[in-house]
């Protein structure tokens, strides 16, 4: 069985962490404590996939943050890449209720898919549940 991988060229010790890179049609997740170091993290992993020629989609289930242009542009910069090219990659989607944070999971036709904050503050099994089972169905259809 042959495994694709992601490599992230600017993130060579994650590559090393992860085997390899990030792995196609499985689920990373990536959490922490501090909001802010897992948000950077991933921005250097998104600015890193998209560089390589990917599409992303992003989901974001949150009330308080989006995408931080500042931090944006300064990763874009430091790789080197254009803001044109960087929106060209990705796709930004929000909802504000679980039911519509489960529509857009739904929908998705990315290969690269980044969930963030899909619980707000409160877990919610239901919603976890449901979140999986479609996540489960996106792989299982080659997807993700």
């Amino acid at each position: 069985m042959i495994i694709n991988r992601i490599t992230l060229k600017y993130l060579p010790i994650l590559n090393e962490v992860l085997n390899g890179g990030l792995r196609i049609g499985f689920i990373t997740e990536f959490a922490g404590s501090l909001w802010s170091l897992v948000k950077k993290l991933l921005y250097h992993i998104l600015v890193d996939i998209v560089s390589s020629g990917y599409r992303v989609s992003i989901i974001y289930h949150q009330y308080f943050d989006g995408l931080d242009t500042y931090l944006l542009n300064e990763l874009l910069y430091l790789y080197n890449m254009s803001v044109a090219y960087f929106r060209k990659g990705v796709r930004v989607r929000r909802s504000f209720k679980p039911e519509d944070y489960i529509q857009s999971l739904s929908r998705s036709r990315s290969r690269i898919l980044f969930l963030v904050d899909p619980f707000l503050e409160e877990p919610n099994l239901q919603i976890y549940s449901q979140s999986f089972r479609v996540l489960r169905r996106l792989v299982e259809r080659n997807l993700l």
